[in-house]
């Protein structure tokens, strides 16, 4: 999220797509957008909170919280040699 009010949404090619959700990028934003970008994508949809060479920044206790609560799986991938995207699979709602 690169403003408060939209969702930057990148697809899998990498192109920027508002009206399909594949990759949320909130890494560089306020904490708190993870929430609210978690809040609006739905199942399988990912959200990078962080890129560096380790988990850190704003998002990751929010990303953990998600992950305790069943509501994300964590991931990375590899960019470049010691630089990563932490990434956030959100999964399906319990009923």
């Amino acid at each position: 999220m690169h403003t408060a009010e939209a969702l930057q949404v990148i697809s899998e090619t990498g192109d920027n797509d508002t009206t399909s959700c594949s990759i949320v990028d909130v890494s560089g934003e306020r904490a708190g957008a993870f929430d609210k970008a978690l809040a609006r994508i739905s199942e399988g949809e990912r959200i990078i909170y962080h890129i560096g060479g380790h988990c850190a920044g704003p998002h990751r206790v929010a990303a953990r919280a998600a992950y305790e609560d069943g509501l994300v799986t964590l991931s990375l991938r590899k960019r470049a040699q010691h630089r990563f995207e932490y990434i956030a699979i959100k999964l399906a709602e319990q009923r």
